[in-house]
Protein backbone atom coordinates (compact mmCIF):
# COMPACT_ATOMS: atom_id res chain seq x y z
CA UNK A 1 0.00 0.00 0.00
CA UNK A 2 0.95 3.80 -0.44
CA UNK A 3 1.80 5.75 2.65
CA UNK A 4 -0.04 7.89 4.18
CA UNK A 5 -2.15 10.98 1.99
CA UNK A 6 -2.92 14.31 3.80
CA UNK A 7 -6.13 15.52 1.57
CA UNK A 8 -7.13 19.30 1.69
CA UNK A 9 -9.92 21.05 -0.53
CA UNK A 10 -10.27 25.00 -1.17
CA UNK A 11 -12.69 25.73 -4.19
CA UNK A 12 -14.68 28.93 -4.45
CA UNK A 13 -12.46 31.17 -2.99
CA UNK A 14 -11.31 29.76 0.23
CA UNK A 15 -8.13 28.91 -1.39
CA UNK A 16 -7.12 32.19 -1.70
CA UNK A 17 -8.72 33.06 1.46
CA UNK A 18 -7.00 30.18 3.65
CA UNK A 19 -3.58 30.13 1.62
CA UNK A 20 -1.69 30.38 4.82
CA UNK A 21 -3.49 27.46 6.25
CA UNK A 22 -2.99 25.40 3.39
CA UNK A 23 0.36 26.38 2.84
CA UNK A 24 0.37 24.70 6.96
CA UNK A 25 -0.77 21.49 5.31
CA UNK A 26 1.78 21.38 2.83
CA UNK A 27 4.83 21.88 4.82
CA UNK A 28 3.69 19.67 7.22
CA UNK A 29 3.29 16.97 5.17
CA UNK A 30 6.72 17.37 3.75
CA UNK A 31 8.33 17.02 7.64
CA UNK A 32 6.84 14.02 8.42
CA UNK A 33 7.22 12.54 4.39
CA UNK A 34 3.88 11.88 3.27
CA UNK A 35 2.02 12.27 -0.14
CA UNK A 36 -0.08 16.20 0.03
CA UNK A 37 -2.94 16.70 -2.31
CA UNK A 38 -4.86 20.18 -2.57
CA UNK A 39 -7.98 20.14 -4.34
CA UNK A 40 -8.12 23.32 -5.29
CA UNK A 41 -9.43 23.02 -9.19
CA UNK A 42 -11.76 23.94 -10.66
CA UNK A 43 -11.53 27.33 -8.68
CA UNK A 44 -14.90 27.87 -8.91
CA UNK A 45 -17.38 25.01 -9.20
CA UNK A 46 -21.36 25.53 -8.89
CA UNK A 47 -21.90 23.19 -5.79
CA UNK A 48 -21.99 25.95 -2.95
CA UNK A 49 -22.20 24.08 0.49
CA UNK A 50 -22.10 20.80 -1.32
CA UNK A 51 -18.16 21.02 -1.44
CA UNK A 52 -17.98 19.69 1.56
CA UNK A 53 -19.05 16.37 0.66
CA UNK A 54 -16.10 16.17 -1.35
CA UNK A 55 -13.95 15.24 1.07
CA UNK A 56 -16.01 11.89 1.82
CA UNK A 57 -15.77 10.99 -1.94
CA UNK A 58 -12.51 12.15 -2.18
CA UNK A 59 -11.33 9.83 1.31
CA UNK A 60 -13.33 7.18 -0.45
CA UNK A 61 -11.11 7.35 -3.75
CA UNK A 62 -8.03 7.72 -1.89
CA UNK A 63 -8.73 4.43 0.17
CA UNK A 64 -9.47 2.65 -2.81
CA UNK A 65 -6.51 3.89 -4.67
CA UNK A 66 -3.72 2.22 -1.78
CA UNK A 67 -3.61 4.61 0.49
CA UNK A 68 -3.24 3.19 3.74
CA UNK A 69 -3.72 6.10 5.89
CA UNK A 70 -5.84 9.60 4.84
CA UNK A 71 -5.45 12.39 6.63
CA UNK A 72 -8.54 15.20 5.57
CA UNK A 73 -7.77 18.59 6.78
CA UNK A 74 -10.25 21.40 6.55
CA UNK A 75 -8.85 24.43 4.54
CA UNK A 76 -9.23 26.66 7.85
CA UNK A 77 -6.96 24.40 9.93
CA UNK A 78 -3.67 25.73 11.22
CA UNK A 79 -1.55 22.97 11.65
CA UNK A 80 1.53 24.32 13.75
CA UNK A 81 5.57 23.93 12.99
CA UNK A 82 5.93 21.60 16.21
CA UNK A 83 3.30 19.29 15.39
CA UNK A 84 4.47 15.07 15.51
CA UNK A 85 3.94 12.52 13.29
CA UNK A 86 -0.26 11.98 13.54
CA UNK A 87 0.97 8.30 12.81
CA UNK A 88 4.24 8.17 15.17
CA UNK A 89 1.21 7.61 18.41
CA UNK A 90 -0.09 3.87 18.35
CA UNK A 91 -3.40 4.99 19.59
CA UNK A 92 -4.10 7.03 15.81
CA UNK A 93 -3.46 3.00 14.05
CA UNK A 94 -7.05 2.77 13.57
CA UNK A 95 -10.04 2.54 11.35
CA UNK A 96 -11.97 6.56 11.85
CA UNK A 97 -10.54 9.05 14.22
CA UNK A 98 -11.98 12.56 14.75
CA UNK A 99 -11.93 14.88 17.96
CA UNK A 100 -15.26 16.15 19.45
CA UNK A 101 -16.21 19.92 19.22
CA UNK A 102 -17.71 22.28 21.72
CA UNK A 103 -21.25 20.17 21.48
CA UNK A 104 -19.03 16.99 22.67
CA UNK A 105 -20.13 15.48 19.13
CA UNK A 106 -17.35 14.53 15.82
CA UNK A 107 -16.13 17.63 13.72
CA UNK A 108 -15.13 16.33 10.76
CA UNK A 109 -12.68 18.66 9.97
CA UNK A 110 -10.17 16.80 10.66
CA UNK A 111 -10.26 13.29 9.77
CA UNK A 112 -7.84 10.31 9.74
CA UNK A 113 -8.99 6.69 8.62
CA UNK A 114 -7.40 3.71 8.05
CA UNK A 115 -7.66 1.47 4.76
CA UNK A 116 -9.63 -1.52 6.04
CA UNK A 117 -12.88 -2.89 5.62
CA UNK A 118 -14.21 -1.36 8.08
CA UNK A 119 -13.87 2.12 7.30
CA UNK A 120 -14.84 1.66 3.58
CA UNK A 121 -18.02 -0.01 5.16
CA UNK A 122 -19.06 3.21 7.32
CA UNK A 123 -18.18 5.45 3.93
CA UNK A 124 -20.65 3.70 2.17
CA UNK A 125 -23.07 3.91 4.76
CA UNK A 126 -22.11 7.66 5.00
CA UNK A 127 -22.68 8.00 1.00
CA UNK A 128 -25.91 5.85 0.89
CA UNK A 129 -27.60 7.81 3.01
CA UNK A 130 -26.58 11.50 2.36
CA UNK A 131 -29.86 11.99 1.19
CA UNK A 132 -31.57 11.21 4.11
CA UNK A 133 -32.68 13.25 6.59
CA UNK A 134 -30.99 13.34 9.91
CA UNK A 135 -32.65 13.70 13.58
CA UNK A 136 -32.03 17.19 15.23
CA UNK A 137 -29.16 15.85 17.92
CA UNK A 138 -27.16 15.08 14.62
CA UNK A 139 -27.78 17.77 12.77
CA UNK A 140 -24.88 20.78 12.57
CA UNK A 141 -27.47 22.73 10.31
CA UNK A 142 -25.73 22.25 6.99
CA UNK A 143 -22.97 19.74 4.85
CA UNK A 144 -21.84 16.21 5.52
CA UNK A 145 -20.70 16.23 9.20
CA UNK A 146 -24.27 15.83 10.63
CA UNK A 147 -24.84 12.53 7.95
CA UNK A 148 -21.30 11.41 9.59
CA UNK A 149 -22.53 12.14 13.28
CA UNK A 150 -25.60 10.06 12.48
CA UNK A 151 -23.88 7.32 11.05
CA UNK A 152 -21.86 7.17 13.92
CA UNK A 153 -24.72 6.81 16.16
CA UNK A 154 -25.77 3.37 14.52
CA UNK A 155 -22.28 2.43 13.25
CA UNK A 156 -19.83 3.11 16.47
CA UNK A 157 -16.83 2.52 14.53
CA UNK A 158 -15.38 6.30 15.51
CA UNK A 159 -12.48 6.71 18.01
CA UNK A 160 -11.63 10.28 19.38
CA UNK A 161 -8.72 11.97 18.51
CA UNK A 162 -7.35 14.58 21.32
CA UNK A 163 -8.27 17.61 20.80
CA UNK A 164 -4.86 18.78 20.29
CA UNK A 165 -5.39 17.48 16.86
CA UNK A 166 -8.70 20.13 16.01
CA UNK A 167 -8.81 22.20 18.43
CA UNK A 168 -12.32 24.26 17.46
CA UNK A 169 -12.93 26.16 20.27
CA UNK A 170 -10.22 26.25 23.73
CA UNK A 171 -8.25 29.64 22.84
CA UNK A 172 -5.84 27.54 26.09
CA UNK A 173 -5.36 24.55 23.72
CA UNK A 174 -1.45 23.79 23.26
CA UNK A 175 -2.55 22.40 20.10
CA UNK A 176 -1.33 20.62 16.85
CA UNK A 177 -4.10 21.92 14.87
CA UNK A 178 -6.27 25.17 15.20
CA UNK A 179 -8.97 24.77 13.58
CA UNK A 180 -10.75 28.25 12.81
CA UNK A 181 -13.93 27.08 12.12
CA UNK A 182 -17.20 29.21 12.91
CA UNK A 183 -16.77 29.75 16.62
CA UNK A 184 -14.79 31.04 19.65
CA UNK A 185 -11.72 30.65 17.35
CA UNK A 186 -12.37 33.05 14.84
CA UNK A 187 -11.98 36.22 15.89
CA UNK A 188 -10.89 38.14 13.81
CA UNK A 189 -13.63 40.62 11.91
CA UNK A 190 -11.97 40.86 8.84
CA UNK A 191 -11.84 37.56 8.50
CA UNK A 192 -15.37 36.72 9.46
CA UNK A 193 -16.41 39.46 6.92
CA UNK A 194 -14.50 38.28 3.86
CA UNK A 195 -15.87 34.22 4.60
CA UNK A 196 -19.25 35.81 4.70
CA UNK A 197 -18.47 37.52 1.65
CA UNK A 198 -17.06 34.50 -0.15
CA UNK A 199 -19.91 32.00 1.33
CA UNK A 200 -22.27 34.08 -0.17
CA UNK A 201 -20.73 34.11 -3.06
CA UNK A 202 -20.81 30.50 -3.35
CA UNK A 203 -24.56 30.26 -2.31
CA UNK A 204 -25.70 32.29 -5.32
CA UNK A 205 -23.61 30.18 -7.26
CA UNK A 206 -25.34 26.96 -5.91
CA UNK A 207 -28.71 28.65 -6.15
CA UNK A 208 -28.38 29.49 -9.64
CA UNK A 209 -26.81 26.17 -10.74
CA UNK A 210 -30.23 24.49 -12.11
CA UNK A 211 -28.03 21.20 -12.40
CA UNK A 212 -27.61 20.54 -8.53
CA UNK A 213 -31.46 20.54 -8.09
CA UNK A 214 -31.00 16.68 -9.11
CA UNK A 215 -28.69 14.12 -7.32
CA UNK A 216 -27.41 12.63 -10.37
CA UNK A 217 -26.21 15.91 -11.38
CA UNK A 218 -25.08 17.09 -8.34
CA UNK A 219 -22.42 13.49 -8.11
CA UNK A 220 -21.87 14.72 -11.75
CA UNK A 221 -20.90 17.53 -10.38
CA UNK A 222 -18.84 15.90 -7.49
CA UNK A 223 -17.01 13.44 -9.74
CA UNK A 224 -16.40 16.42 -12.35
CA UNK A 225 -13.65 17.65 -9.70
CA UNK A 226 -12.26 13.91 -8.87
CA UNK A 227 -11.36 13.27 -12.43
CA UNK A 228 -9.05 16.22 -12.45
CA UNK A 229 -6.60 14.36 -9.81
CA UNK A 230 -5.15 11.05 -11.46
CA UNK A 231 -4.29 10.23 -7.87
CA UNK A 232 -7.48 8.48 -7.54
CA UNK A 233 -7.07 6.23 -10.42
CA UNK A 234 -5.54 2.71 -10.24
CA UNK A 235 -3.12 0.68 -12.71
CA UNK A 236 -6.19 -1.49 -13.67
CA UNK A 237 -8.96 -0.22 -12.62
CA UNK A 238 -10.19 3.62 -11.83
CA UNK A 239 -12.03 4.75 -8.99
CA UNK A 240 -14.92 5.96 -11.81
CA UNK A 241 -15.53 2.39 -13.21
CA UNK A 242 -15.92 0.61 -9.77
Amino acid sequence: MKKLLILSIALNGYQWLYHKHLASHRRYADKIDADYLLVDQPSFVGLGSECCWLKIHLIQAALRAGYKHVLFLDADAMVHAHTPDILADPANDYPLLMARGRTQRWNSGVILVKNCQATLDFIDFVLAHKNDPIAEQHSVGWGENGHIIAADAQLRLTRALSLKWNNTYDQHCADYIRHFCAGSLRTSSVSNFIHKVVHWMTAKMAKYNSEIHSIENLNGLLYSVIRRYPQFFTAKQSYYEQ
